[in-house]
């Protein structure tokens, strides 16, 4: 199993994402459960072939091959498949509002198709997709969220800061 990591260390890129990540290979493990943190990541799965189930609650779902995992106040449980590749950004939690236009509490216990959001994410999706390493998905990540001029307040970065940091 291999994986990379990425931690913005300054400017607006720090102050809008947590960590970006790629995970590629077999898992030791066949389920995965997550604990609610209070995050927002948006996910890839850019193997496309292999099917990613999850249950949160008594709620089964079938993951897209692009979606958000928003505000868990629940355990989610994954049944992971033999091979994975996803590559996920893991968002400071006021950035959402901003990136999607949907208020933090739309997505609570959900795991939602971005497609459905806006056909852009199928864009984004290939764009990853296609890029041959780690490196060139950050960058490609970096360009389309610093595009965006995503203007928080002083006040959204504090708290996203107290949450983050307790």
């Amino acid at each position: 199993m291999n994986s990379n990591i990425y931690i913005p260390q300054a400017g607006p890129l720090r102050n809008i994402v947590d960590t970006i990540w790629h995970v590629k290979g077999s898992p030791s493990f066949r389920t995965e459960h997550i604990i609610p943190k209070g995050v927002v990541e948006l996910i890839f799965d850019l193997g496309g072939s292999n099917t990613m189930h999850a249950l949160i609650g008594n709620k089964r779902q079938q993951l897209p091959r692009c979606f958000i995992n928003g505000f868990n106040t629940i355990p989610v449980q994954l049944h992971l498949p033999d091979e994975q590749d996803y590559f996920g950004v893991k968002f400071h939690p006021g950035v959402i509002k901003h990136l999607l236009g949907l208020p933090p509490g739309e997505l609570v216990n959900q795991m939602i198709d971005l497609t459905l959001v806006n056909d852009f994410f199928n864009t984004l999706w290939h764009q990853l997709a296609e890029a041959t390493d780690f490196n060139q998905r950050v960058n490609i990540i970096s360009n389309w969220l610093q595009s965006g001029h995503i203007n928080r307040s002083r006040q959204e970065e504090l708290v996203d800061h107290f949450l983050l940091n307790p």
